[in-house]
């Protein structure tokens, strides 16, 4: 599982390092600005349609894995090495 997200990474990095390639200077400038996480380019019109998203999904994240769940999961991983998913984070 591990393994499959540091391909999908690397993946996506390659995706952005094309972007990069063939962009010309103003779009090359929005998209490093953007992967360094400036967020002045953005309007008050972005932010009122991203914050309602961005708060739902963080509630609908804490709720279907919640820190307790986590926490029991990985203590329960680490005595039983032989049985890792006994418990099952997203119930």
């Amino acid at each position: 599982m591990i393994l499959a997200g540091v391909v999908i990474g690397y993946l996506f990095q390659a995706g952005l390092l094309a972007l990069k390639y063939v962009s010309n200077d103003d779009a090359l400038r929005e998209i490093v600005t953007w992967t360094m996480g400036g967020m002045w380019g953005a309007t008050c019109q972005a932010i009122v349609i991203l914050a309602p998203i961005v708060l739902i999904c963080f509630f609908l994240v804490e709720w279907k894995c919640s820190i307790p769940k986590l926490v029991q999961y990985l203590s329960d991983s680490e005595s039983h090495p032989s049985h890792p998913a006994q418990n099952q984070l997203f119930t």
